[in-house]
C-alpha cells in the first residue's frame, strides 16, 4: 500500500473529543459566525488541532474517562491547513510510543496491521487534544478574563513550549489561526511596543473607516510609509492594525474586491500591483510580506529595508496626474520633503 491509499484512510477518520469538552469547544470555537463571552480560535476542528499541540508540548496524553461519551466531527481530509495536518502526522510517526513503524514501512504491512496503525495515529491525536482542552477548561476556571486578550491563544501556547524546553518547539507552517511561530511572537512584540521611528500601524490598506468605502487616499498612506522607510533607516508596516494597537485585521479590505474566493491572494495581488505603480518593481528587493494570524484575524506585516543604493520617488496614483513626491521617515512620522531639501538630503544620505 503507498503512502497516498495510507494517507485517504486517515482523511476518512473523524476524530472524537469527551462530551464533558463540548462547553471549552463550544466557547473556544467559531459556528456560525455567533460572537460570545470570549474570543474565538476558529472552527471546531482548528480548536482542537490547537488542543492538540497544548497536550502534545505538555506531554500529556489524556485517555477519555468514559469512552461511551464521546462527539465525532469532522472528516480529518476536510481539516485545513492540510500542511498542519502532516505537520501533526510527523509528530505522531516520531514518537515511536505511539507508532511503531516508520513512514516508509507501511508499504510492506499487511492490511490488519495498517489498520491497527491508524487506529493508533487516531488514538494519538484524540488523546493529546483531550488533554490540552483539559488544560483550557482550568485556565478559563481559574483566569477567565485572560480569555478576553487579543492574544489570549499565542500567549497560552507560547508559554506551554516555554515549560517544555527540552522538546524542539513547535514552529508550525502556513498563515492559519493555528499558526504560532516565531514570526507572530516578534510581530506581537512590535505591536506591544507601538509605533515608532521605524514601526507604523494601518488600520487598512484601502477601505476608509469613516466613509465606508476604498479610497485611493488610504492606499496613498500605506506606499508612502513604504517610501520614507526605503529612504531613511528602514522599518516595518502592519497593515491590519489600529493606532492603539488594536487587531483590526484586513476583512475590511477582503470586502472591496470582487473576486469572493481566496481572499488573501487578492489582497496579496492588489498589493503587488500598488507597489509597482508608486514605486516601481526594483525596489521588490528591499521588501518582505508575511502574513500573520492573531486571535482569528489576518494582518499583514510588510518589512523594508532602507535602500542603500538610491532614493525612491514615490509617484502619487491617487492624484491627477501622478505627481512625483519624496518622503522620509521621522520619529513616528512620515514627512514630504520640498525639492529643496530634497536635493539636500539626497546629498547627504547617499554621499559616497
Amino acid at each position: 500500500m503507498n503512502s497516498k491509499v495510507f494517507r485517504n484512510k486517515i482523511n476518512l477518520k473523524r476524530p472524537t473529543y469527551e462530551t464533558s469538552k463540548t462547553e471549552i469547544m463550544e466557547l473556544l470555537s467559531i459556528k456560525g459566525g455567533k460572537k460570545g463571552e470570549f474570543l474565538k480560535f476558529g472552527p471546531y476542528y482548528q480548536t482542537y488541532m490547537y488542543a492538540f499541540f497544548i497536550g502534545y508540548h505538555r506531554k500529556e496524553r489524556l485517555p477519555y474517562a468514559d469512552p461511551a461519551k464521546k462527539k465525532d466531527f469532522r472528516e480529518i481530509g476536510q481539516w485545513q491547513p492540510t500542511g498542519m495536518v502532516d505537520y501533526i502526522l510527523m509528530l505522531l510517526f516520531s514518537d515511536k510510543k505511539n507508532i511503531k513503524y516508520d513512514w516508509d514501512e507501511l508499504e510492506e504491512l499487511e492490511e490488519k496491521k495498517l489498520e491497527e496503525v491508524v487506529s493508533d495515529i487516531i488514538k494519538g491525536i484524540e488523546e493529546y487534544a483531550n488533554a490540552g482542552l483539559a488544560y483550557l477548561q482550568e485556565k478559563i476556571q481559574t483566569d477567565r478574563d485572560e480569555f478576553t486578550d487579543p492574544f489570549v491563544f499565542t500567549n497560552i501556547l507560547h508559554d506551554v513550549v516555554d515549560e517544555s524546553k527540552d522538546r524542539p518547539s513547535f514552529l508550525p507552517i502556513n498563515n492559519t489561526a493555528i499558526q504560532v511561530n516565531e514570526g507572530t511572537i516578534r510581530v506581537k512584540k512590535i505591536i506591544d511596543e507601538g509605533e515608532s521611528g521605524n514601526v507604523e500601524f494601518k488600520s487598512t490598506l484601502r477601505y476608509c473607516l469613516y466613509q465606508k468605502k476604498e479610497e485611493k487616499k488610504l492606499e496613498h498612506a500605506c506606499m508612502k510609509t513604504i517610501a520614507a522607510f526605503l529612504n531613511s533607516n528602514g522599518g516595518t508596516l502592519l497593515i491590519g492594525v489600529g493606532d492603539d494597537k488594536s487587531i483590526q485585521g484586513l476583512d475590511l479590505d477582503f470586502q472591496t474586491f470582487k473576486k469572493k474566493t481566496d481572499l488573501k491572494d487578492e489582497f496579496q495581488k492588489h498589493l503587488d500591483n500598488l507597489i509597482q505603480q508608486y514605486l516601481g518593481n526594483t525596489i521588490y528587493t528591499f521588501l518582505e510580506i508575511n502574513f500573520h494570524d492573531l486571535s482569528g484575524k489576518t494582518i499583514c506585516e510588510i518589512q523594508v529595508k532602507p535602500n542603500s543604493i538610491r532614493h525612491t520617488i514615490l509617484r502619487n496614483m491617487s492624484l491627477s496626474g501622478n505627481p512625483q513626491e519624496f518622503f522620509i521617515r521621522r520619529t513616528g512620522s512620515t514627512v514630504q520633503l520640498p525639492l529643496t531639501d530634497t536635493f539636500e538630503y539626497v546629498s547627504l544620505h547617499w554621499q559616497k
